[in-house]
């Protein structure tokens, strides 16, 4: 009886998980996602708070490459006051996953600039995670680490 039971309820899971994906009610938001990732990326370009501020939802948080956790604010200031100095910045092999409201883009970013004088160029591969709200789709935590 257990094992039918099990069966039923992961059969429903898969069920729900189906409809929330499921392209006949799911309005497709992956040109307006990704026009959004590269809002995000000319903002990180120009060190742009007050943009980054409208992406990014009250809760965000950032896992950064080194494994630090970076709240809103924190991640805001850190924008503004970095020495990082991007002249490129732009995402590729972006994929983008809608689930209703919610949306998963994973990616890569490549950069390139300076950071104290000395030049540096970045490669990540990214994970963020959107919420749609009444008005726009906000960041509510994305998660990168460095390709070596």
């Amino acid at each position: 009886m257990h094992k039918s039971c099990s069966f039923f309820l992961a059969i429903a899971v898969l069920a729900f998980l189906s409809s929330c994906n499921d392209p006949a009610k799911t309005p497709d938001y992956s040109a307006q996602l990704m026009r959004i990732n590269d809002q995000y990326d000319s903002a990180l370009l120009k060190g742009d708070t007050v943009a980054l501020g409208k992406l990014f939802a009250p809760d965000f948080t950032l896992v950064n490459p080194d494994g630090r956790l970076l709240n809103r604010q924190e991640q805001l200031l850190n924008v503004a006051t970095s020495e990082l100095k991007w002249e490129s910045a732009r995402s590729e092999n972006v994929s983008v996953r809608v689930y209703g409201n919610t949306a998963v883009l994973l990616g890569e970013f490549r950069g390139t600039g300076s950071y104290r004088g000395n030049q540096l160029t970045v490669h990540e591969r990214y994970t963020t995670f959107w919420v749609k709200t009444d008005t726009s789709w906000q960041l509510t935590a994305e998660h990168a680490n460095l390709v070596r």
